[in-house]
């Protein structure tokens, strides 16, 4: 009976596979900015998403869904999703999760961009947002 690989196994070859062009086992970091295309019929279907490839790294790059695709098969996930920054992970989770005439819930001691973003963004986009006191654990949980 074949055992499930361990963390340390999936780490090192979960979603990993050798380099077509050099054979290389690890993945290449991809340090171009923009890709070339045969002709601007190919460019517009890969910048619509309506074929595969990257336009512009900015928006996607190869080493990029490398590592979504590792992190996802740490996880067990189906797939993954990578940001540039910790604001940009916040803010797309609670658009993604959150709908005008919903409520969210923060702490008063909350980063401040994540602060101004529950008290400022939220609410201009119709979502409330009760804020707590950090250490009042009954207040938090009657807020949820």
């Amino acid at each position: 009976m074949p055992s499930e690989e361990g963390p340390s196994t999936r780490s090192v070859h979960a979603a990993s596979a050798r380099d077509p062009v050099t054979g290389s086992i690890l993945p290449p970091i991809v340090e171009s900015a923009a890709f070339a295309f045969a002709d601007l019929e190919t460019w517009q279907k890969v910048a619509l998403r309506q074929a595969a490839g990257d336009t512009y790294s900015r928006n996607s790059n190869p080493t990029e869904r490398q590592l979504e695709r590792k992190v996802a098969a740490l996880e067990g996930a189906d797939a993954g999703l990578s940001f540039a920054t910790g604001m940009a992970a916040i803010h797309t989770t609670l658009f993604a999760l959150l709908e005008p005439g919903q409520r969210a819930v923060t702490i008063r001691d909350a980063y401040g961009a994540t602060y101004l973003h529950f008290t400022q963004i939220l609410p201009r986009f119709g979502i409330d947002c009760e804020v707590c006191e950090t250490e009042e654990e009954e207040e938090i949980l009657a807020a949820i």
